[in-house]
């Protein structure tokens, strides 16, 4: 019996299937190849992932019919640059396509193709007798130089034997070697089509000396190329091999010369849908349609239609689900279970499209846990008046991206809105679950936003930054406001206290323990609020504070505590600050003054 493996993640290796739905692409450049006048190149271009290996090998699949007059050849140029020196690479390619070109023929039809080999070996030759010496002392010995000899030796073992170099012309060597290539691709009787892959990933002035090699030596009739090259690699080949003011008109002229065709990889029409739903059935999720479509806007407006980086994302979801079915296998697949893993995949694609935001809603020397963060920069600013336009570059994120920053926080918030409420507790757990797949793990971590409720650790903690009088203000206002000294939760930076009452208590404020005074930020928005709007509370909080503390304002002993007036942000967030409180009576007439507003949250 033949044991089946499933296949669970995805692979690196270029696909030969259509996943994303561009066979009609692919089709036309199957035609276009057949029929098009020659010489010809065609560039094939995007940036890395975007599946121009998997397009390519689509195309050759399709013209590999044994009843065409079509012949294929596939070079890898990353493949043979590991170990190549100098134009060595450039020399590989060729002895690949004679290769290519000589596969199954003998007799009198290989004999058709011996001109053009023997060019291959003089050259090659020319090269070696060069580049031997060189290796040799560029690598020493080891298993690193045995690979280095080996490759560039390439050439000394095409030569034909007794031949000395000094008996060979290179100028005559390079003229022969184009008449001859056009001498075995028309004896061949076949096009030729010759796929160059990875163009991309070579150093940008090796990338251009491949392409000018292709353009002296085989751009001869019945021939086409098709690279997988992007324009921005040759500007930067360009100004590498002939300086760097080299203008962006002049590379692009260069790359008019060598390209006839630029095909961009149509990545605005790939069609996601049946990729994303090979990977939610390989790790074993039935989505259903509406979660499929939640699942893909969020990867839409994250990683994009980038293959690559879509299958990682895929990949890292199914690593953390198989951790979450392991702990938890008891639960079901269907209703909150299934909730849970929206919620991980929509902390994984921040995680992946957007590292700089994700550690900085996980640092530990922010003042609130991630989704509390997450809400303050969601819902306003970060100046305290809700017009901070600096907040995402602060977090290291590039201009160009802000925009879909905010589309994808968009649609994060609406994967957390759970019926009508954003659900906090699901975002913190979905986000601690996270980070053991985060690259900057080690600093973003669950510990770095747990809360603590505990009076005794809370004081211990608060009294090595603080001063002992202060706390026990803090302790005091706990007391006065919700009948407990162990209500207020406590983060990571030891003297900010959330205003929260419960664990699973709405955040009604911060309470800050400064240098010399009592910070507090009353917040107002809805879900909080009772029977009025947040404006409206937020107008009656203030005039409560400041009718009570203007009753002692006369007193020698107090010096009244500043109250700022309403602010909002984006006219859903308001709150209230009281600044510079220093004094046992000004806590007490505060804590007076609020408890009337939030009767629901202290009899909780």
């Amino acid at each position: 019996m033949t044991l089946v493996l499933e296949a669970y993640g995805f692979d690196d290796v270029p696909a030969e299937e259509d996943l994303l739905s561009i066979s009609s692409y692919i089709n036309g450049l199957v035609k276009f190849i057949n029929k098009c006048p020659s010489p010809m190149t065609v560039a094939v271009q995007g940036s890395w992932g975007t599946g121009k290996t998997s397009a390519m090998l689509q195309i050759k699949r399709k013209l590999d019919d044994p009843s065409s007059r079509i012949k294929t050849i596939f070079f890898n140029t990353w493949q043979y640059s590991q170990f190549d020196l100098g134009e060595n690479l450039a020399i590989s390619m060729l002895k690949v396509i004679a290769d290519g070109m000589t596969q199954g023929t003998t007799g009198e039809e290989a004999k058709k193709f011996a001109p053009f080999l023997s060019s291959i070996r003089k050259m090659g030759k020319l090269y070696a007798v060069n580049l031997i010496p060189a290796a040799a002392e560029l690598v020493g010995g080891g298993i690193a130089g045995t690979v280095v000899r080996a490759a560039v030796a390439t050439g000394t073992d095409m030569v034909s034997q007794g031949q000395e170099p000094d008996e060979l012309d290179g100028v005559a060597v390079l003229s022969s070697l184009r008449e001859e290539f056009a001498a075995a691709v028309k004896e061949s009787g076949r096009r030729l089509v010759v796929f160059i892959d990875d163009l991309d990933r070579l150093a940008p002035g090796r990338a251009i000396e491949v392409m000018e090699a292709i353009k002296v030596f085989l751009d001869v009739p019945d021939c086409v190329f098709v690279l997988a090259i992007d324009f921005d690699v040759v500007k930067m080949g360009v100004q590498e091999k002939y300086g760097k003011d080299v203008s962006e008109r002049k590379a692009r002229s260069f790359f008019d010369k060598i390209i006839q065709v630029p095909f961009h990889m149509p990545v605005a029409r790939y069609e996601m849908t049946t990729f994303f739903t090979q990977g939610l059935k390989r790790a074993g999720i039935d989505a259903g349609a509406e979660k499929l479509g939640d699942y893909l806007q969020l990867s839409e407006v994250s990683v994009g239609s980038n293959p690559r980086s879509t299958k990682r994302l895929l990949n890292t979801f199914m690593l953390l689900i198989s951790i979450l079915d392991s702990t938890d296998s008891g639960q079901s697949e269907s209703g909150a279970q299934a909730d849970a893993y929206l919620d991980l995949f929509a902390v994984l694609c921040l995680q992946t499209a957007f590292p700089e935001a994700y550690s900085a809603l996980g640092e530990k020397n922010v003042n609130s846990d991630p989704a509390e963060e997450f809400i303050r920069v969601f819902e306003g600013g970060d100046d305290g008046k809700g017009n901070d336009d600096g907040k995402y570059t602060k977090w290291g994120i590039p201009e160009s991206e802000i925009a879909l920053l905010e589309r994808f926080l968009q649609e994060m918030n609406r994967a957390f809105t759970h019926g009508t409420k954003f659900s906090e507790e699901a975002f913190n757990k979905a986000f601690s679950q996270s980070t053991i797949t985060s690259v900057a793990a080690g600093s973003v971590t669950e510990s770095s936003f747990e809360r603590t409720f505990d009076a005794a650790k809370k004081r211990t903690n608060a009294l090595c930054k603080s001063s002992p009088e202060l706390v026990d203000l803090a302790f005091q206002f706990e007391r006065e406001f919700s009948g407990r000294d162990d209500a207020f939760v406590a983060g990571a930076n030891p003297l900010e206290w959330t205003v929260r009452l419960t664990p699973k208590g709405k955040r009604l404020g911060v309470l800050s323990i400064r240098s010399k005074s009592l910070r507090l930020v009353v917040e107002l928005k809805n879900g909080i609020t009772l029977g009025s709007t947040p404006e409206q509370m937020a107008g009656g909080i203030h005039a409560a504070l400041v009718e009570a503390l203007g009753a002692v304002s006369g007193s020698d002993h107090l010096v009244g505590p500043t109250i700022r007036e309403p602010a909002t942000r984006d006219g859903k967030y308001f709150y209230v600050t009281v600044e510079k409180i220093t004094a046992a009576e000004q806590v007490t007439l505060i804590a007076q003054a609020l408890r009337p507003y939030y009767p629901q949250e202290i009899t909780a």
